[in-house]
């Protein structure tokens, strides 16, 4: 017996869905990847190194006293031997000249910006900072919503309908107003970005 028409859309439809969602489980999965491995991607420090008789992993995150006052030209000058990551700049150190294009012959896979910043680099650790700042919008906006339900379930009536009202309120403004006005009234997108341009 065949299968209804409307039997077959329902099902394209929750395929379709299905390869939305990994999709999108991908996406999360790379973008958490980026974010763990940053410094593996990109960054002023050697991955590994040694230097002085001794065997330094991952400097950029165990910051050894020993490499504590030596840049990126004194390590080369002093190390036995270094393994960089697959970009060799850091996300705030001006390296290269500003504005430099892209191009990976040149060192700097998506060029650099006005400062001489390595854009690639900004770009893999700024994951970091998004998916930190993902996950506390969620859990927030779930903290709420679990408080601001209770308390309509609990108190009911007026309680519920103002809280319900409001909260259509707040809906009914689409995002992108939001996040404008939000940034217009934010001088910095954030504050490691204020602190590392003032040191720029």
């Amino acid at each position: 017996r065949a299968p209804e028409p409307g039997g077959v859309r329902q099902a394209v439809r929750e395929v379709t869905r299905s390869k939305l969602g990994a999709a999108g489980l991908l996406v999360a999965a790379l973008l958490a990847l980026v974010a763990v491995f940053a410094d593996v991607l990109a960054s002023d420090l050697p991955i590994v190194c040694k230097i002085h008789n001794s065997i330094v992993l991952f400097p950029n995150v165990t910051h050894p006293p020993a490499l504590a006052s030596l840049d990126r030209a004194a390590i080369d000058r002093e190390a036995d031997w270094a393994i960089y990551p697959l970009v060799a700049h850091g996300p705030a150190s001006a390296s290269a000249a500003p504005l430099v294009p892209p191009g990976a012959e040149r060192g700097h896979p998506l060029g650099t910006d006005r400062q001489g910043r390595d854009v690639f680099a900004r770009v893999v650790h700024a994951t970091r900072s998004y998916l930190v700042f993902a996950f506390a919008a969620v859990f927030a906006s779930l903290a709420l919503g679990a408080l601001l339900g209770g308390v309509a379930g609990l108190f009911g009536g007026g309680a519920d309908a103002l809280l319900g009202r409001a909260i259509e309120t707040i809906s009914a403004f689409p995002p992108l107003v939001l996040v404008l006005r939000v940034q217009a009234a934010v001088p910095t997108p954030t504050p490691t970005q204020a602190s590392s341009d003032d040191r720029s």
